[in-house]
């Protein structure tokens, strides 16, 4: 349980930046398809901080496993 809190913390710090990457290249006049662009930038954020929850919840116990 404690990779997939890593993961959800990892995965939110990304998440964050993702977004905020986003509304800056939504707010870009010299951008074509912004919106579009904004979008899937959105939706790889949400992708990404999901992923990283699930792999912590894997990973981490494997990596915790050969630690001892």
């Amino acid at each position: 349980m404690a990779g997939a809190l890593i993961g959800f913390v990892l995965g939110f710090a990304g998440f964050i930046v993702l977004r905020m990457l986003a509304r800056r290249v939504e707010t870009r006049e010299d951008v074509t398809n912004a919106g579009q662009v904004a979008g899937i930038l959105r939706y790889a954020a949400l992708a990404d901080w999901l992923l990283m929850i699930v792999l912590g919840f894997f990973v981490g116990p494997m990596l915790a496993s050969g630690a001892e």
